[in-house]
């Protein structure tokens, strides 16, 4: 086991964000996904398939706004700790 780095991990960040946050929404939209779409990918007899039809729905959400949040919220965090 690594030493702590005395920041807290990343999953964190959605767990804290604010609800006006702009990145809210969109984590809410793929969280949304993931439970709908995930077991019955995990589930097909056509698995390619059915993780592409995911994929094309997963691409539809602003995941790059969301992303941009998160590596906006960890340099934050490194310069406090």
């Amino acid at each position: 086991m690594g030493k702590d780095p005395g920041y807290p991990e990343v999953w964190s960040i959605f767990s804290t964000m604010e609800e006006d946050n702009i990145a809210k929404p969109i984590f809410d939209q793929i969280t949304d996904l993931q439970n709908r779409y995930l077991p019955g990918v995990i589930m097909a007899e056509d698995f390619e398939s059915a993780w592409a039809e995911y994929v094309k729905r997963y691409e539809n959400v602003n995941y790059r706004a969301l992303e941009e949040e998160v590596e906006r919220q960890i340099r934050e965090r490194m310069v406090i700790y």
